[in-house]
């Protein structure tokens, strides 16, 4: 029942999702609390859930527009959404037994939408895996969204619809689980002759050639020294060359200058500042996604300063989202220079983990966005989710022996531009 509110957007952020509410009623965000929602529905002055008329429920009365309903119509009286939760409240009203199956893992298939022209459609199957090992078709009870509208559409029923070309992903959600496809259309076809030969002397430079291939596009020119300098210094510093560095890196005939200048930029305190301003952002650390938690400014500038402290000491991206994803309840905001791990990342009641997962939800990440609503905390996952939910969380950053610990190319700043 909860995965159909979802998907008819009543626990979403613009609706009783919201920190308020709306209209007095109040669900978790995208129905992640299965069980704060439960209590929502059955108790309070005016219960959305009547279990001894199951058809004078409000949760079946206002969406179908029997009374008045400020979010409009969500389903109609004849169909099977109506019938679905009309036959739960017959039988009971039940909550989730903790002896239930426990939502194991959802996959989505095809594994990958691509080779395909604008005007095409394409039906997608969403599969959940329970702990019992029994394996059930999802697809009418999930909730997807493409990132780039741009390059395809779906509707409810999970039909993809190609657009344009480009590169974008498709995200089902259900229960506690998220799963994502990508969806690649090529912008032209370029043949295997027609795509030059390039240097990729790191894994993040191959990676970037290969979906560079995928989607037709053929790379610029090498850039030339000035502007290789520029670049360089926005994105690891956040700011523009000295005129003397300019003049300095321009008269410099080594063939190692870029490397050694990548190498500079990250050991000035520029590098620190701005990628903890950039995280900080990605993961919610502002003043935006903070205001609903009353968070104080300098509780937020801890959080800033702890994740600055790391970048200084080189602690790569992946430890630095694992301690992030693995703060609790009850630390309290340590100082910035608190020893390693999750300790001291706590804002009020909530640990930073739930702020940062409630961040990349609102921008749709693809990969990480409702890892966190898997909690083992919410009784929700076997004690086997935690690391599954990690490595969830560390997979949208790069490996400390890749981005840390190897001479950086152009290409590593490139794709962690992206990311952020």
């Amino acid at each position: 029942v909860l995965p159909l509110l979802r998907t008819l957007g009543c626990s979403g952020r613009n609706c009783h999702g919201s920190a308020s509410g709306q209209g007095g009623f109040r669900l978790s965000l995208f129905g992640y609390d299965f069980k704060i929602d439960h209590q929502t529905l059955l108790e309070g002055e005016n219960p959305r859930v009547d279990i001894a008329h199951p058809e004078s429920s409000l949760i079946l009365l206002k969406p179908t527009l029997q009374i008045d309903h400020g979010g409009g119509e969500r389903f109609t009286k004849d169909g099977w959404k109506y019938e679905l939760i009309r036959k739960w409240i017959e039988g009971g009203a039940m909550p989730v037994d903790p002896e239930d199956p426990q939502f194991e893992d959802l996959q989505m298939m095809p594994a990958e939408i691509s080779e395909t022209t604008p005007g095409q459609t394409h039906a997608v199957r969403v599969i959940c895996e329970w702990s019992d090992q029994r394996r059930e078709d999802v697809t009418p009870l999930c909730y997807y969204d493409v990132l780039d509208d741009s390059v395809a559409s779906v509707d409810e029923q999970g039909i993809v619809t190609i657009l344009g070309p480009g590169d974008t992903h498709l995200i089902a959600f259900y229960d506690n689980g998220i799963v994502s496809i990508p969806i690649t259309i090529p912008f032209a076809a370029v043949t295997d002759a027609e795509y030059p030969k390039e240097d990729s002397p790191t894994v993040i430079d191959r990676l970037i050639s290969q979906k560079l291939k995928k989607l037709g596009m053929v790379p610029s020119e090498l850039c030339t020294d000035a502007e290789f300098l520029r670049r360089v210094s926005l994105d690891i510093a956040g700011s523009l060359p000295q005129p003397g560095d300019v003049q300095a890196f321009l008269s410099d005939t080594s063939h190692e200058k870029r490397t050694r200048k990548i190498d500079d930029l990250l050991a000035t305190p520029g590098y620190a500042s701005y990628w903890a301003f950039k995280l900080s952002e990605l993961w919610g650390n502002k003043a935006l996604d903070l205001r609903e938690q009353f968070a104080r400014p300098s509780q937020m500038y801890h959080w800033y300063r702890w994740t600055e402290d790391r970048l200084e000491r080189n602690v790569p991206y992946d430890q630095i989202v694992e301690w992030i994803e693995q703060s609790r309840v009850g630390f309290g905001v340590a100082a910035a220079g608190a020893g390693d791990g999750p300790d001291g990342l706590c804002l009020r009641d909530r640990p930073a983990a739930d702020l940062a997962n409630v961040a990349l939800l609102r921008r749709r990440d693809p990969h990480t966005a409702g890892a966190r609503c898997r909690s083992d905390a919410l009784g929700r996952r076997p004690a086997r989710g935690g690391t599954q939910r990690r490595a969830a969380l560390r997979r949208c950053f790069l490996p400390g022996d890749v981005l840390f610990h190897d001479r950086l190319s152009y290409g590593n700043l490139f794709c962690a531009s992206l990311f952020c």
